[in-house]
């Protein structure tokens, strides 16, 4: 049987602050409920309690489904793309795995994709990650 909306919410709540901090949680949460309160409770009891919390697959696979979803349909100019590119990383994504999710959703979802790249690189950095070691490895002999 289904847990009641309160359990999927705080199941949402805590799966969400895993991935991107309490203080970005609770702000989300106020912000929905602001707007409307039963959409809160879609949100965060369905969308985090529910879906994104099941066990079929990992988080850092459940990341970078979502950082790939939001990078082929394009919220490249939004925050969105590197939110989800950091809870990746924080739940065990590489930046090399980050480097071939934009070069291959470039070939399914437009070249224009790869522009993200930059950001990429600016948050590798800014988390103390190394070209050349952490990503840009160089390709086998036989390649």
């Amino acid at each position: 049987m289904a847990a009641d909306i309160k359990t999927r919410m705080e199941r949402g709540k805590q799966v969400r602050a895993e991935l991107f901090g309490t203080d970005d949680t609770v702000d989300w949460e106020a912000k929905n409920a602001e707007f409307d309160p039963e959409f809160a409770e879609f949100m965060l009891g369905h969308r985090w309690g529910n879906i994104t919390a099941r066990p079929g697959i990992d988080k850092k696979t459940r990341q970078l489904c979502a950082f790939t979803t939001f990078l082929t349909v394009g919220y490249l100019e939004e925050n969105i793309c590197d939110k989800h590119m950091r809870a990746a990383l924080a739940v065990g994504a590489t930046p090399q795995e980050i480097v071939e999710i934009i070069l291959q959703t470039a070939m399914y979802a437009g070249l224009y994709k790869t522009k993200f790249r930059h950001r990429a690189m600016k948050t590798f950095k800014e988390l103390g990650y190394t070209q050349g070691v952490d990503w840009g490895a160089p390709l086998p002999e036989d390649f």
